[in-house]
């Protein structure tokens, strides 16, 4: 009988046997997931919207209004972010990752403290400095680092062999 290796939970005996999860090894697959998530990100950000002309909305002299009163006065920060995303130019196996590793900060919005833990990823995909997030949230920059380095970590508690599969490819 064979047992597939999907079905085996993390943590029994044949799944530790097959693989050596050591903390080099972890810490070499979050390495691999920041890397996907970053250009996943910037891909997203670079590629044109073709409905954005159905969801924009009518047309108007005011100003957008920001969803949170914290970045309304963000105005440089998305301009920064903007700029950065315009000069990226993903490559077609960028293009081709790019949904799959947007499910994963989908799931992950989806967790505890999701939310928060996405915006620093996002964030700090486009650049932005630590203390800048300390100071949105209120928080040091080693809270910070440790917030971004636990939302890495339940991804790649979750998406491992995703992880493994993605980051081996090599682009044609």
């Amino acid at each position: 009988m064979v047992l597939d290796r999907r079905a085996v939970p993390l943590g029994t005996t044949k799944d530790r046997a097959s693989t050596d999860w050591t903390a080099d090894r972890l810490r070499d697959l979050a390495g691999r997931a920041r890397a996907l998530v970053r250009t996943a990100v910037l891909t997203d950000a670079a590629l044109p919207d073709p409905d954005r002309r159905y969801t924009a909305g009518p047309r108007c002299a005011l100003p957008e209004s920001a969803p949170d009163p914290n970045l309304a006065y963000d105005a440089e920060g998305a301009r920064a972010a903007t700029a950065r995303a315009a000069r990226f130019k993903p490559s077609r196996v960028d293009i081709e990752r790019c949904p799959q590793v947007m499910a994963w900060l989908a799931w992950l919005k989806t967790q505890n403290d999701g939310r928060r833990d996405v915006e620093i990823i996002v964030r700090r995909a486009f650049g932005t400095p630590m203390w800048k997030l300390a100071s949105r949230f209120g928080r040091s920059d080693e809270t910070i680092r440790r917030w971004e380095a636990g939302a890495y970590a339940a991804i790649v508690n979750r998406y491992w062999r995703d992880i493994e599969r993605l980051a081996g490819e090599t682009p044609p």
